[in-house]
């Protein structure tokens, strides 16, 4: 049997419109500078009036409502939401744990300190 996978969390509706209008907006530019692009995604998104935005809601919604449907039914199964996510992090931080301090080199130990007088 396949292991159940956590959901993955939907896309809002900023992300769904930019998915829709993207490459329009590139070959509109002439560029595929993402800078640009997105600056002028960004500026026709906050111009949009709420009703032409709707769609991108209603699709938004569904999404979220069907992955809240599927968070629930991963919880009963497995009990944590994240848990793969947070042992991956903590292998890494494992594995890339430097020593926390390192002894001076030898030649250094018996050196005298210098200080710094100014007039």
């Amino acid at each position: 049997m396949a292991a159940l996978q956590e959901p993955k969390r939907p896309a809002s509706e900023y992300v769904l419109y930019g998915l829709a209008v993207h490459e329009a907006i590139q070959q509109e530019l002439g560029t595929k500078e993402f800078g640009r692009v997105a600056t002028l995604q960004t500026e026709r998104w906050k111009a949009m009036l709420e009703g032409e935005k709707a769609a991108d809601e209603n699709q938004a919604a569904e999404a979220k409502a069907k992955y809240e449907k599927d968070v629930a039914a991963f919880k009963e199964v497995s009990g944590e939401v994240g848990k793969a996510r947070k042992d991956q992090t903590r292998k890494l931080l494992r594995l890339t744990k430097l020593p926390r301090t390192r002894p001076l080199p030898t030649d250094l130990r018996d050196q005298p300190e210098v200080h710094m007088e100014f007039s």
